[in-house]
């Protein structure tokens, strides 16, 4: 099932969302742009379950993972 989706944000407090994907899918698509940033400007990435609620965080300007 199609429940979880990724977000990245900008230094501008912009939040961009990728479109919904199955665990595993976001799950990759997540540490994908923890390790490499969607362009120069990402602060953070974020992973989300099917009510919103945030599972995991990570922070670009201090390196840090969350977990929630």
């Amino acid at each position: 099932m199609k429940e979880y989706k990724v977000s990245w944000c900008d230094l501008e407090g912009n939040e961009f969302f990728s479109e919904e994907y199955g665990y595993d899918e976001a799950l990759q698509l997540y540490n994908e742009i923890c390790v490499d940033k969607v362009d120069d400007e990402q602060i953070e990435a974020r992973l989300y379950d099917l009510n919103n609620v945030i599972l995991k965080q990570f922070d670009n300007k201090e390196n840090k993972y969350y977990i929630m």
